[in-house]
């Protein structure tokens, strides 16, 4: 999805690095190596503290 819609997937990302941290979440998990990448880009514009795990 990146790779054809760079800006759906970051947009998409970005929401759900915000709600894991409105609801205090300690992980993200996803079976997706190719998420585990948007949700990094995503925390890292976002500033967020969560821990990935790989």
């Amino acid at each position: 999805m990146k790779a054809a819609f760079p800006d759906m997937a970051m947009w998409i990302a970005m929401e759900r690095v915000k709600e894991a941290k409105e609801v205090n979440a300690k992980a993200m998990v996803t079976a997706c190596p190719f998420y585990v990448r948007n949700l990094q880009d995503a925390a890292q514009e976002y500033t967020s503290r969560l821990r990935y795990l790989t």
